[in-house]
């Protein structure tokens, strides 16, 4: 293939000029008969060089079968090129077919020259042409992206081109300085893709689907989170949130759900597999993912769901040190919150409550108080009074201070929610320099990135240092080091999480908070004697004024952040090293060690005198794993064949162990957070794990005439989570592809067809001691030590998982290159999963671990890529994925027709199902009864009352139990962006989007249960507000009928209708489609170009630009929830809120 491709015109010129390439002795090579395009390809491959050459002159010239042995490349070069009589030039290691010496200017003319130096957003560009349009006068720029040209007229017209940039055509109209920045081509930049185990393959000679993305793209807005920026720019690819305010990552689903479990994909760091995705990505060059079973099947069991392969930035080599600096600040504000209603106060009644003075309990100075109108503060419901001015007791006016005895106005405070969060602040400052030498090369990053989220207390601190480098030690043996460093420290990592969870702070906004609640007044959040202050007090009525200020439920949100949060610290090493032998020119070994180091550190508390018992936790765990890889790889051109092979093994040994202790029975001081502080005996355990798997895998490639090419790979694994007796396992692809358009006549709309298919086998283990069954150590029997019987029972005969998966594609490019598209076809087949099964307890045990199972998976996946404008001026780039997917339970085990996935243990009774027969993923809850009028006969016949929900006398839903509710996949997903670049301005922005699925969302039913929410506030048909007792008129009217049909008629008091009748009842009125769209990034930026004044002072390059990450969430089903961001795949319960980020970035190259 050709790294460089240069269309130029040049012709009638000699062999000349000298450089270190050239003079390097090529021990084989054999030239077939044709042209001498063909023979300068195949010493490209041959030799590993980069070339620059006029194509289209070059295969004019018939080249006869020759062969080299021992022969220098400026031998074989001067023969293969001696009736082109073309120039031979080395410029920064690239060697470059030039046109020989011209006649310059005419006769008696002076010469005039133009000079500069071609840049692009990374810095100067060597090994760019530049040639007067017209004429064979050229020249290439130096390491330093300078060039000088003299001209043979002006004016003239001067064209800059460079594989994977976009050719210039520059005029020139007088002689001096011109300098050019040239913009990335994404369509040539995508013929090399990096392949499972790191293998660079031409995309052209690919049999399955993989996409690729460069490291600007995820860059374009700063975004930290890998999976985040992902989103909608790979066709197939699901993001499964993390809510963008908290410092968790989101995941990746792809093509939809493989397993029982779903299915995630593998995250692989130049070659390293990471179990963390906390890596810089400014550090990132490109991005390929892997989707099918073909494309993965290198991986074994660990790919079974894909593969995200990243490539690191490397230094150059023959380029003198490169310094690079990124400089980053952006605001975090609150972008997404449910609505409130803002009419009614707290309490379950329309009434306040009245002081009752008591002498037994009260200060005598608090008969003054008697018969005050009080809040209800100890209630988590709003359905109390309406907030209309009338002067109250609010709870501040019983705490010691200014404030206190004081009647204040009972109003509402709409943005008391908003008023808690603050703006959240992000840096991110990175520094890398790379260069190298002939023999080596090398870059050296470091990042700090610092976040303070828009909770309060909450903050993340990390460093980056980045190392990668290679060496020739000689030319055949060199080293190479791929090293990564990163630290993590972070605090009061918000939490989510239903009513149980008394430090989630939605959950008690979203559930309880009173919209009469100042949230100024909530700070500070202490007395001056520490004792906290909040909101939901019991209240002095049959209390003393001690007790009076005890909060009954929930603390004050500044507390939880401030006094009752958790903390976690990270050091992590990771990376490879190893080193590239070549026993024959054709022949190269490689063995290499990889690693994944961690040590986490991490503790929990809840600070004493709050409304849970003190406690503290803290725990430690050290996970690594390493891996010992060699492999042989062999590669020969064969006349018209290519053969690209590859034999290797690898020995993958994991370790973890884990620490953790936590206090019980409170502090025996107070705020004392240590274990040794626990008024009980402490809980206390430690894990150890470990595991061992032991892969020979191998791979043949062969390719004929650039026109069919056929992989082939295997892999055995041997894994210690499974039984002796099957511990093994094979797994097989082949996949081929045929470019049809090389049979084809040249043509200008259609430039490149491709057609694909594939077939392979992937598969997964056992978890790690599953299949080993042990006592279980529990709380010790007075002071005896106590074991209990292990409750799951072992399939003798347990095997591993089996994945089949068939993928067809289809690749075209048209329009002179200008529009893309990829299409693939696939249907995957998973059974034998290993999973455990539910069993009566009177077997002694309560599970069984076994395979069981099959599931269906079949989808289409559809990548457009376009140019619609291109010149000079004024550029115009745009992609757009869109994917669907449906997964399907096809069986489970004998006399089992489902699989219990997840369910919800209190309040709604809601499962997440995989029933036989039906898409995965089922939600399963319970619905209205409907009415169905029927005949004599038990036939239905046509009724007014058909199809609306049967209630009883009381105007209560009647329920079914069980029903299904709709799949949590989604039916679509995808994305589109665009980027825009005039002159030295770029524009760009992503979007990505899904249609359908469905999710439960607890919010919206304890929104609506509470009175919280808008849609409890309005009047029934009799124009009467239905907050009103039924017996004034008031009440809520359901929709329905009888048993019998006949339409009900009644009113129900609201605060039953919401919180009785279907709070907890009934799951439809709080299932909603997961579908959104959302306006992802945004980025507007200016180059400066460089000027004399600036390269004096070292500064090759200067970008600045504004971004913003999730300015706008165009569309979603439930307002107020960001559904691109739900904490879970299933449901949502105090769902944090999402966020909207602005910020600057400065990039610099000197």
């Amino acid at each position: 293939m050709f790294l460089w491709l240069l269309p130029l015109a040049w012709s009638n010129t000699m062999v000349g000029q000298t450089g270190a390439q050239l003079d390097k002795k090529i021990p084989h090579v054999t030239i077939a008969a044709g042209n001498a395009l063909d023979a300068l390809k195949e010493i490209e491959k041959v030799t590993g060089l980069n070339f620059a050459y006029n194509a289209n002159q070059l295969k004019n010239f018939p080249v006869n079968r020759q062969v080299y042995d021992n022969k220098s490349l400026r031998e074989i070069l001067a023969s293969i090129l001696k009736n082109t009589k073309s120039m031979v030039n080395e410029q920064s290691g690239v060697i470059v077919i030039l046109p020989g010496a011209a006649q310059d200017t005419a006769p008696g003319r002076p010469a005039k020259k133009a000079s500069g130096i071609v840049t692009d957003k990374t810095g100067p560009l060597p090994g760019v042409t530049v040639i007067e349009q017209g004429t064979n006068n050229g020249t290439v720029t130096d390491e330093n992206g300078r060039y000088t040209i003299k001209l043979k007229s002006v004016p003239s017209t001067l064209v800059f081109s460079l594989t994977g940039s976009k050719k210039q055509e520059v005029p020139v109209a007088e002689e001096g300085t011109l300098n050019v920045n040239m913009e990335g081509d994404l369509q040539k930049l995508g013929e090399v893709v990096v392949t499972a185990l790191g293998i660079k393959r031409e995309e052209r000679s690919l049999g399955y689907a993989v996409q690729k993305i460069g490291g600007e793209q995820v860059g374009t807005s700063k975004i930290t989170d890998l999976k985040t920026a992902l989103a909608g720019k790979i066709a197939g690819a699901q993001l499964v949130g993390a809510p963008s305010s908290t410092f968790r990552d989101a995941g990746i689903r792809i093509r939809g759900a493989n397993s029982l479990g779903g299915g995630s994909p593998i995250y692989v760091l130049d070659g390293t597999i990471i179990s963390h995705t906390d890596i810089n990505l400014d550090n990132i060059e490109s991005i390929s993912v892997l989707k099918g079973a073909a494309a993965t099947a290198l991986y074994g069991i660990r790919a079974a769901a894909g593969a995200v392969l990243l490539t690191s930035k490397t230094g150059k080599r023959n380029q003198r040190m490169r310094v690079e600096v990124n400089s980053g600040t952006a605001f975090e504000k609150l972008s997404v919150i449910p609505q409130y209603q803002n009419i009614y106060g707290a309490g379950d009644n329309t009434n306040f409550d009245v002081f009752h003075f008591d002498p037994n309990k009260h200060p005598a100075d608090w008969q003054r108080f008697d018969g005050q109108k009080m809040v209800q503060y100890y209630m988590d419901q709003s359905w109390g009074p309406k907030m209309d001015g009338t002067m109250v007791r609010e709870w501040f006016s019983w705490y010691p201070g200014d404030d206190f005895g004081k009647e204040t106005p009972f109003v509402s405070h709409p943005n008391n929610i908003r008023d808690f969060f603050r703006t959240g602040i992000n840096l991110n400052n990175s520094v890398a320099f790379s260069g190298g030498s002939e023999r080596a090369s090398y870059r050296l990053s470091y990042a700090n990135q610092y976040r303070d989220l828009i909770y309060p207390n909450a903050n993340r601190k990390r460093n980056f240092i980045d190392f990668t480098g290679t060496f020739d030690v000689t030319d055949k043996f060199s080293v190479f080091a791929d090293i990564n460093v990163v630290t993590t420290k972070q605090i009061a990592e918000p939490y989510d999480g239903g009513n149980s969870n008394q430090r989630s702070i939605m959950a008690q906004f979203n559930q309880e908070f009173q919209r009469s609640v100042d949230m100024k007044r909530l700070w500070p959040y202490k007395t001056p004697d520490g004792t906290y202050r909040t909101w939901n007090i019991l209240g002095p009525n049959g209390n003393d004024s001690a007790t009076a200020l005890r909060p009954r439920k929930r603390d004050n949100p500044y507390s939880v952040y401030y006094e009752s949060y958790r903390r976690y610290s990270n050091f992590r090493v990771f990376g490879n090293a190893g080193f590239n032998y070549k026993i024959l020119p054709n022949l190269k070994l490689t063995s290499l060690v990889r690693a994944d180091i961690m040590v986490d550190d991490y503790d929990d508390r809840i600070a004493s005198g709050t409304v849970k018992q003190d406690w503290y936790k803290s725990g430690s765990s050290l996970p690594r794993e390493f891996n010992y890889e060699m492999t042989l790889n062999y590669n020969k051109q064969l006349r018209d064949w290519s053969v690209d092979a590859l034999l290797g093994g690898n020995i993958r040994h994991y370790k973890m162990t884990r620490n953790e202790a936590n206090t019980v029975g409170g502090l025996s001081v107070p705020n004392l957070y240590a274990i040794t502080a626990s008024n009980q005996r402490p809980n206390a355990f430690n894990d150890y794990f470990e595991q061992e798997v032991r892969s020979v895998y191998g791979k043949l490639s062969l390719g004929y005439r650039h026109l069919l090419y056929i992989d082939v790979t295997g892999r055995n694994d041997w894994s210690s989570t499974l039984p002796v007796a099957k511990n093994y396992y094979f797994y097989p692809s082949v996949s081929g592809s045929f470019i049809f358009t090389e049979l084809l006549p040249k043509s200008n709309w259609l430039n490149f067809g491709k057609v694909r298919l594939g077939v392979a086998q992937a598969g997964s283990d056992a978890g790690i001691y599953a299949i080993n069954t042990g006592y279980n150590l529990q709380n010790p029997y007075g002071s005896s030590p106590a074991l209990n019987t292990p409750d799951q029972l072992i399939d003798p005969h347990l095997s591993p998982s089996l994945s089949t998966s068939i993928e067809a594609g289809l690749a075209l490019k048209l329009f002179n290159n200008r529009v893309g598209v990829d299409v693939s076809v696939y249907k995957n087949k998973n059974t034998k999963q290993v999973a455990s099964l539910q069993i009566s307890e009177t077997n002694g045990y309560n599970s069984y671990l076994t395979n069981l199972g099959e599931i269906q998976s079949k989808g289409v996946d559809l990548a457009i890529t376009a140019t619609p404008v291109r010149n000079r001026d004024f550029s115009w780039d745009l992609y757009a994925n869109i994917a669907t997917n449906k997964s399907k339970v096809i069986d489970l085990a004998a006399n089992m027709d489902n699989y219990l996935a997840a369910s919800r243990e209190n309040g709604l009774r809601l499962e997440l199902d995989h029933r036989k027969g039906a898409e995965w993923g089922l939600l399963v809850g319970p619905t209205f009864q409907y009415y169905q009028a029927k005949d004599a006969n038990g036939k239905p016949i046509e009724s007014a009352s058909n199809g609306k929900p049967i209630l009883n006398a009381n105007g209560a839903y009647l329920t079914n139990e069980n029903q299904p509710l709709g799949s949590i996949l989604p039916k679509f997903t995808g994305g589109l962006g665009s980027t825009f670049v005039y002159k030295n301005f770029d524009f760009s922005f992503s979007i990505d989007y899904q249609v359908g699925g469905k999710f439960l969302s607890l919010t919206k039913m304890f929104l609506l249960g509470t009175g919280l929410d808008p849609a409890t506030v309005g009047t029934n048909d009799k124009g009467i507000d239905w907050r009103l007792p039924v017996a004034q008129g008031g009440g809520i009217k359901p929709d329905g009928v009888l048993a019998d049909g006949t339409p009900f008629n009644g009113y129900v008091e609201a605060r039953t209708y919401y919180w009785t009748y279907l709070f907890n009842k009934v799951a439809p009125p709080f299932i909603f489609d997961a579908s959104y769209v959302k306006l992802r990034e945004l980025r507007l930026g200016y180059t400066f170009a460089a000027k004399p004044w600036t390269r004096r002072l070292g500064v090759n390059s200067l970008n600045v630009a504004l971004y913003a990450q999730n300015p706008w969430l165009i569309y979603t089903a439930l307002k107020g929830i960001d559904t691109s961001e739900l904490e879970s795949f299933w449901e949502e319960r105090g769902q944090v809120p999402a966020t909207r980020t602005i910020g600057f970035n400065l990039k610099l190259v000197l």
